[in-house]
């Protein structure tokens, strides 16, 4: 006497809420890894999509340990999700422990890729420079509010990130994807830093809105000024080179800008620094050292 029909229950519904916006953002991140491969093999040649490749396999690099980082906190974000203050603490706290090695990393990458092609990888990868220099500035600046997603996701909150993800896709396929078709690798480093800029626009936009009085600006500064002092070391060294570049000259230029980074960094973050190591040891009972 009754005809059956298959109802959802509430708990089916809350999944499926929480999680089409997650399945949209990966298919956005699968269009912007594999239409450049196929599109720079298309038009520009194999050696462009190689050079796409491997720039892009640094960024896959910063990407792997951003998200053990995330993993990491994520049961913390999760026990404070409700409590705005303590929230927009954890966030502040991570974002600027991943940044005291991303934004090191992204600029190292576009002051020294030049040397890494032509000491380390060969000649074959002398498209690539101009590229991976791209890709370090990309990847330095995207840094800033890496882990917001993870903040949206404990608060059961998903559509944000699938909004941001379209909102900065439709900038990679409107400018990157012409760009690379049009000016070749060039073009596209252009195009990929639009892309990234979009996306750091549009998560300052939601954050702004969970978290009042976030300054995405001055957060960005506070991570970029302990990396100056080893940038300006860097270009200085340069300016008062003479003859041909060597790997020695490359090698010492590094070493001097991780030292003076390093120095930089301790002396700027002391305090992010000493309460994280506290985090780390253990109290003589065994038990993790209290959360302040």
């Amino acid at each position: 006497p009754y005809r059956p029909r298959l109802r959802l229950g509430g708990g089916v519904r809350d999944y499926l809420s929480f999680s089409w916006p997650l399945v949209v953002a990966n298919l956005n991140r699968l269009v912007v890894v594999q239409a450049p491969i196929l599109v720079g093999e298309w038009k520009v040649g194999l050696a462009a999509a190689g050079a796409i490749t491997l720039a892009g396999a640094v960024i896959a690099f910063t990407q792997k340990v951003d998200a053990m980082v995330t993993q990491t906190i994520y049961p913390a974000v999760c026990a404070v999700r409700d409590k705005t203050e303590l929230l927009f603490e954890t966030f502040v706290k991570s974002n600027r422990l991943v940044l005291i090695w991303g934004v090191p990393f992204g600029l190292s990458l576009l002051l020294f890729a030049p040397d890494l092609v032509a000491f380390v990888l060969g000649e074959k990868w002398e498209p690539a420079v101009g590229l991976l220099q791209a890709y370090g500035l990309i990847s330095a600046f995207s840094h800033v509010g890496f882990n917001w997603d993870a903040f949206f996701r404990a608060r059961g909150d998903t559509k944000p990130i699938a909004a941001v993800s379209t909102f900065s896709t439709i900038f990679f396929l409107a400018v990157a994807i012409p760009l690379l078709a049009l000016d070749g690798l060039s073009g596209f480093a252009l195009g990929m830093a639009v892309y990234g800029f979009s996306a750091v626009v549009g998560r300052t936009y939601y954050l702004v809105r969970i978290f009042d009085g976030f300054k995405m600006a001055r957060h960005a500064a506070r991570a970029l000024l302990p990396v100056l002092p080893g940038v300006a070391v860097v270009l200085l060294a340069r300016l008062l080179e003479s003859g041909e570049r060597t790997s020695v000259a490359a090698l010492a230029e590094f070493c001097s800008f991780v030292a003076v980074t390093v120095l930089a960094t301790v002396l700027a973050e002391r305090d992010l620094l000493r309460e994280v190591f506290g985090y780390l040891r253990r109290t003589p009972g065994g038990s993790p050292a209290p959360v302040a």
